[in-house]
């Protein structure tokens, strides 16, 4: 009965959405300041400062009561700077005019606890994992040199909403992270013996609930 095939398709994806609208689920984008603790002197030594913007958007669902999972990316613009001669981890950097681009993104998986939900105001902690890449370009008498890497890691956060409507949340969150063993910052990493390219987060969040 091809007649029949678009009404059971209609069906079925009525059926799939209605339950999608009365889990605890939502988006939500972020914004805010990103500071790369883990190879702070590398950075600061060819950039001049070890932060950089932080962008991002999540997507999450209550698994249980307060308990909910969610997953998500964060991009952060490039930073400019460039190469330095670094004889020691006690020595002044001295720029070499080589101009150096880093840029970094990352995609993660959480798991937390949701407390106070029925409240205005709604804390929250989670635990997740990381995967992060970090890429450097540079120009080198005329020639591009150009070095990714990508490196798995864990992080914990910290957090609050606030019910701004039925549907809106505004929030605050705090991001910790660490991602060992991606030693390259801007050749001066192994100087430093800097090998972390994890880091402390201040993110502020707008959400918006589907349903819970």
């Amino acid at each position: 009965m091809p007649c029949a095939r678009p009404g059971l398709l209609l069906l079925a994806l009525v059926g799939w959405a209605a339950p999608l609208h009365a889990l605890d689920a939502y988006v939500a984008a972020h914004g805010g300041y990103f500071d790369m603790t883990g190879a702070s002197r590398s950075l600061q030594a060819i950039a001049g400062s070890s932060g950089f913007s932080a962008f991002g958007a999540e997507w999450g669902y209550g698994i249980r009561r307060g308990l909910f999972a969610a997953a998500g990316f964060s991009f952060f613009p490039s930073k400019e700077g460039e190469r330095v001669f670094l004889a020691g981890p006690s020595d002044r950097p001295f720029g070499l005019g080589f101009p150096l681009r880093l840029s970094r993104s990352a995609v993660h998986l959480n798991v937390g606890w949701r407390f106070l939900r029925a409240r205005r105001f709604s804390p929250y902690a989670a635990v997740g994992a990381e995967l992060v890449s970090l890429r450097e370009s540079s120009q080198v008498a005329g020639e591009t040199i150009e070095e990714a890497r990508s490196r798995g890691g864990f992080r914990g956060l910290v957090g609050v909403e606030y019910r701004a409507t039925a549907r809106l949340r505004l929030g605050a969150e705090v991001v910790g992270s660490t991602v060992p063993n991606a030693a390259g910052v801007g050749g001066v990493s192994r100087v430093y013996a800097e090998d972390d390219i994890g880091g402390l987060a201040v993110l502020a969040r707008v959400i918006y609930r589907f349903g819970g």
